[in-house]
């Protein structure tokens, strides 16, 4: 998701890939299909100016939502037999534990939050995590705090 040349990279590992060996990864859909980082951002939204996620196609989490444009550089870079399945699954935001350690989660691990929240004083930094806090309170199932998820599931076979 991160490739600046994507390309390169996929033909690369196809060439490094024996005819017939199987490839396989995982990548975000679109941000409008993954609430687990919608949600914390529009909860601190009034207190933090986040950058917008990346598109579809630059480097960034959700480079490969569009599965169309990826099979065709898939394809390109010598790959065969692609499947796509998309995968609504919800996740526990930072996996599974208590609000607090979700919130502690988001400021240490989220880095539209992390970058955002650099140079802020502890008053403003303790807002943010009030803030995160009461969002993330709705979403605890009793297990950790829980979003709606989706990615897609990708497999590829090396050209022989």
């Amino acid at each position: 998701m991160f490739f600046d040349d994507p390309h390169a990279a996929f033909s690369n590992l196809a060439e490094a890939t024996i005819g017939g060996g199987r490839f396989s990864f995982s990548c975000w859909d679109d941000v409008a299909h993954n609430e687990w980082i919608l949600a914390p951002a529009a909860a601190i939204s009034p207190l933090v100016e986040l950058p917008p996620p990346s598109p579809p196609g630059m480097p960034g989490p959700f480079a490969f939502a569009d599965v169309e444009a990826v099979a065709a550089l898939l394809e390109e870079a010598g790959w065969t037999d692609l499947t796509i399945e998309s995968i609504d699954d919800p996740l526990y935001l930072g996996g599974p534990g208590t609000v607090a350690r979700t919130v502690d989660f988001a400021v240490r691990s989220m880095r539209g939050i992390t970058d955002a929240m650099e140079g802020f004083d502890s008053e403003r930094r303790e807002e943010v995590r009030r803030r995160l806090t009461g969002e993330f309170s709705r979403h605890h199932d009793g297990i950790g705090v829980r979003y709606r998820a989706r990615a897609h599931l990708i497999r590829a076979i090396r050209d022989s």
